[in-house]
């Protein structure tokens, strides 16, 4: 039925709206190397309540899900977790970071191969509302001029 899958899209998107909140309030971001000469993904994580074990990263090609890749990525120590690339990934891809619980997740996106770091944040903090800044350009000081009254006399 049409409702029910429209139901189950609402479910879906508030629990991703709840996961990308949870990564937020725990202050987690993740710094993400993809290593050709070591063939691993390295991940450092920090913020709060670092879980252990194990994290899993989900790689998603825009326009071709055959490309798709998921990755267990294994707790090195407190932070930094890894596993093994064995196939490096071309092209334009959606990065996803999430623990086995998912409780949270951190996005991001990029093009493979990659040298640089890339940094995966939670989706809720680019969607704080943004106050308007008005520009408001500084006015040179200005000495107030005695007023001149007519003289009726």
């Amino acid at each position: 039925m049409v409702s029910e899958n429209y139901y189950q899209e609402g479910q879906n998107i508030n629990q991703r709206i709840k996961q990308d909140q949870h990564a937020s309030d725990l202050l987690l971001q993740a710094n993400l190397l993809f290593s050709e000469q070591t063939n691993k993904i390295n991940v450092y994580l920090a913020g709060e309540k670092i879980p252990s074990g194990t994290l899993v990263l989900t790689i998603s090609a825009p326009n071709n899900q055959h490309l798709d890749r998921t990755y267990t990525l294994q707790s090195i120590n407190q932070n930094l977790f890894s596993a093994a690339l064995n196939e490096p990934p071309k092209g334009r891809f959606y990065i996803s970071l999430e623990p086995q619980n998912r409780q949270w997740r951190l996005l991001g996106s990029t093009t493979l191969p990659r040298q640089e770091t890339l940094v995966l944040t939670s989706q809720a903090n680019s969607q704080r509302l943004i106050e308007p800044q008005l520009d408001i350009e500084p006015q040179p000081d200005i000495e107030p001029q005695p007023a001149i009254l007519p003289n009726n006399g």
